[in-house]
C-alpha cells in the first residue's frame, strides 16, 4: 500500500483541488490516500491527521453529517453511478468546515468498493445560503404577521407571483396569468377602483418608475382598504423586467379618517345650527 500511496501521490500531490481515495466494505469505510491540496483546504497537516487513518476515516466528519454519507456512498455502490454530498469536516482550528466531495468508485475485491474523491471547499458558499435562507425566513414571518402583502408582476407575460402574504390573507392565489385583470375579478375589485388599479399598471408599464393606488380588496366575503405600490425593475437598456408590488393595510387609517369626517360634519353641522339660534334670538 505505501508503493501505491507513492504512485497515487505523484499523480495528485501537485493538485490544488483536494483529492482522496478509500475503500468501502460493508459498513466500514477505510481512507487510503489523501493529497497535500486536502489537508491545507482544512489548515491542519499529515502528520496531525494520523489518528483519522485507516478505519477511522470519518472521524473528522461531522457527527450529524456521518449517517448521510456513508448513505450516498452505499446509494452510489447499489446504483453503480458517482455521488456527490455536502458535509462538514473537522479543521485543524477545532471548528467545521462545509466540503463538498464529488466521487466515482470501482470494486477492487468482491465486497469492497474503492472511491476516487475529489473534495471542494464550499464553506463560503453553504454559509452564504444559510444567511439569505436565515434572512428571507424572518422576513417572511414578518410579513406574515403584519398587514403587507409582497408580490411580482412580469409584464412580458402578464404574470403575477405573490411573495410574502398576512396569515389573515392565507389562501389567495399564489400565482395568476393576464395581471392585472385576473387579479381584479378574483378580489371582486369595484370598478372605480378596479380604473385605478389599472391605471397604476398602466403608468409602470408606460415608463414611471414607480406608482401607487389605494383600493378595496374582498377576501373570504369581507372588504379591505389597501394602498397599493409598483416599483419598476429595469435593464441597463430600460426595459421593464418586473415590478416590485407592495400592499399596505389601511384600514384603520380608512376608518380615523371616516371618523374625523363624520365628527366635522356633525361639528359643522352643529355650527350651523348655533348660528341659526344666534339670528333667531337677535
Amino acid at each position: 500500500m505505501v508503493e501505491q500511496s507513492q504512485f497515487w501521490d505523484q499523480l495528485f500531490g501537485k493538485l490544488t483541488v483536494g483529492i482522496g481515495v478509500f475503500d468501502v466494505t460493508g459498513a466500514t469505510v477505510c481512507q487510503r490516500y489523501l493529497n497535500e491540496s486536502y489537508y491545507k483546504m482544512l489548515g491542519t497537516r499529515k502528520e496531525d491527521r494520523a489518528q483519522y487513518l485507516a478505519a477511522k476515516t470519518l472521524g473528522p466528519v461531522h457527527p450529524k453529517d456521518r449517517e448521510g454519507l456513508y448513505a450516498e456512498a452505499q446509494k452510489a455502490i447499489r446504483d453503480q453511478a458517482p455521488f456527490r454530498y455536502r458535509f462538514r469536516l473537522l479543521t485543524g482550528a477545532g471548528s467545521y468546515r462545509w466540503v463538498e466531495i464529488l466521487a466515482n468508485h470501482e470494486t477492487t475485491v468482491p465486497g469492497t468498493e474503492r472511491f476516487y474523491a475529489t473534495y471542494y471547499d464550499v464553506d463560503t458558499l453553504v454559509r452564504s445560503q444559510e444567511a439569505l435562507q436565515a434572512g428571507h425566513l424572518l422576513t417572511q414571518d414578518a410579513l406574515r404577521s403584519s398587514d403587507n402583502v409582497l408580490f411580482i408582476y412580469y409584464p412580458a407575460t402578464k404574470h403575477y407571483r405573490l411573495l410574502a402574504v398576512p396569515e389573515y390573507l392565507r389562501g389567495m392565489p399564489q400565482e395568476l396569468d393576464n395581471y392585472p385583470e385576473a387579479f381584479i375579478q378574483d378580489v371582486h375589485m369595484k370598478e372605480q377602483d378596479a380604473a385605478s388599479y389599472r391605471e397604476m399598471v398602466r403608468r409602470v408599464e408606460a415608463g414611471d418608475p414607480e406608482a401607487e393606488c389605494t383600493v378595496q380588496v374582498s377576501h373570504q366575503g369581507k372588504y379591505t382598504w389597501y394602498r397599493v405600490q409598483l416599483r419598476a425593475v429595469r435593464d441597463t437598456a430600460g426595459t421593464l423586467l418586473r415590478a416590485i408590488g407592495n400592499a399596505t393595510n389601511i384600514d384603520r387609517f380608512k376608518s380615523a379618517e371616516n371618523a374625523f369626517l363624520e365628527a366635522r360634519t356633525k361639528l359643522e353641522s352643529l355650527e350651523e345650527d348655533m348660528l341659526t339660534i344666534s339670528c333667531l334670538d337677535v
